[in-house]
């Protein structure tokens, strides 16, 4: 009996730390827009997909007709009025702290273009208190075609920059600052809990034989794919280096966390280096309108040295450049020798 007594609160205390541990928010799966016919729960690292017929959440769902329900708390790291906005094709409802900050139909253009009329667009804001978790539920559905939903924020202290008004300052929201929420009666077993994959709900007419039965996965493809570190980065002065990992959301200049690795490195050496100036300079391939991929080149040259400022490389050792599409380096005919046109490089001098 006392063994028995000794295991179960072995397997409590473990449950427990595992949800604290746990980061992201727990994602439901409708077939529809409606939120009505679940198809499966999975956590979710953060609020950032790019789906299309060869790359969906399941199998099971109809790219062109289904909706997802996020739900968990969000840690503020600072005191302050913080801004949130998104990308959603179709829909996205937010709340946070019992407030609806975020209420938008959006229908971007194909390719996902910069759209110039980004500061025109509604942001909501929100007062949060340090160190503090709150409520976090989001709402999105997609209605036809690919499907494409990004949550963003911006903290406090850089929505207060000269340059916030911009918008450049607002990045994904990462894991650490989510965790899910799960109800105490929960009977789903211990690797529910901490299933990254999408999985099957029970029918209720198995429910009521089979209390916390057997969860089979619909897809073994993990929800967060992780990136191979990229190689040392080398400078030499005079050289422009092609710094290969940084990524931006696509056809916008919000960096993507794949990029700080290698921007870390350059943070390193110009701290060892610390006389020494550098341009950052943006490129775009040629697709779409010549004086929009000038203005997004420059905007995520602006990006980069904003990263490096905040990492503490003081603003006058930087320059930055947009070229647009002005100096490709591979043939813009064929997709995979077009994507090396869209990069960032630097240059030591």
């Amino acid at each position: 009996m006392k063994l028995l007594l000794v295991l179960t609160l072995c397997f409590v205390a473990s449950r427990s730390l595992a949800q604290q541990s746990a980061q992201g928010l727990r994602g439901e799966y409708y077939r529809g827009i409606n939120f009505k016919q679940k198809i499966g729960t999975r956590i979710d690292k953060e609020i950032n997909f790019h789906w299309d017929q060869r790359h969906k959440p399941t199998p099971a769902i109809k790219l062109n007709n289904f909706s997802v329900l996020w739900r968990g708390q969000l840690y503020a790291p600072e005191s302050g009025l913080y801004y949130f906005s998104s990308i959603a094709d179709d829909a996205i409802q937010v709340w946070i702290n019992g407030i609806k900050i975020l209420d938008d139909k959006q229908q971007p253009k194909q390719g996902k273009m910069f759209d110039p009329n980004y500061l025109m667009k509604k942001r909501g804001s929100v007062n949060l208190q340090a160190k503090q978790w709150v409520p976090i539920e989001v709402h999105y559905s997609n209605g036809g075609g690919n499907s494409e939903v990004a949550l963003y924020w911006e903290l406090p202290s850089e929505n207060q920059s000269p340059l916030g008004f911009q918008g450049i300052f607002r990045k994904i929201i990462s894991a650490q600052n989510f965790r899910p929420v799960y109800k105490t009666n929960q009977s789903a077993s211990l690797s529910m809990i901490t299933n990254k994959h999408i999985v099957h709900e029970p029918n209720s007419s198995l429910k009521s034989k089979k209390q916390g039965s057997q969860f089979t996965p619909i897809s073994s493809k993990p929800a967060v794919t992780i990136t191979a570190l990229p190689l040392e980065l080398k400078l030499e002065k005079g050289k422009a280096v092609i710094l290969h990992h940084v990524q931006f959301t696509q056809g916008s200049y919000v960096l993507m966390a794949e990029s700080y690795p290698i921007l870390n490195q350059l943070v390193a050496l110009l701290k060892k280096w610390h006389l020494q100036r550098i341009q950052i300079s943006g490129h775009t391939d040629n697709v779409g309108d010549a004086r929009l991929n000038l203005t997004l080149s420059e905007y995520r040259a602006k990006q980069v040295a904003n990263y490096l400022t905040q990492q503490g490389i003081a603003t006058n050792r930087i320059e930055t450049k947009g070229y647009g599409g002005k100096q490709p380096i591979a043939n813009n005919s064929i997709e995979v020798e077009r994507s090396k046109n869209r990069r960032v490089e630097v240059l030591l001098f």
